[in-house]
């Protein structure tokens, strides 16, 4: 069984970057969406309230700061696969 997972994992090599690539991509879509809104619930002072918490207003600051970081370093990140 070791065997065969060690060929196909040889084999699949270009098919498993572009997998990665991929994976890559659409985390940096995701948390750039989610990063915008949390930017604009900043600006705007919306109210999120779940349940019986309401989320502070500078959460999302916090929020959207870490999530234009991750945006960041996945940009990087890509830039690194394409020219390998």
């Amino acid at each position: 069984m070791s065997n065969a997972r060690a060929i196909s994992c040889e084999k699949g090599g270009e098919h498993s970057m572009l997998k990665e690539r991929t994976f890559i991509y659409v985390s940096c879509c995701l948390f750039s969406v989610v990063g915008v809104l949390h930017l604009i619930r900043f600006v705007n002072g919306w109210d999120l309230i779940i349940g019986p918490w309401s989320a502070p207003v500078w959460l999302s600051g916090v929020a959207a700061l870490f999530l234009g970081f991750m945006v960041y370093n996945a940009t990087m990140l890509l830039g690194k696969k394409k020219k390998k």
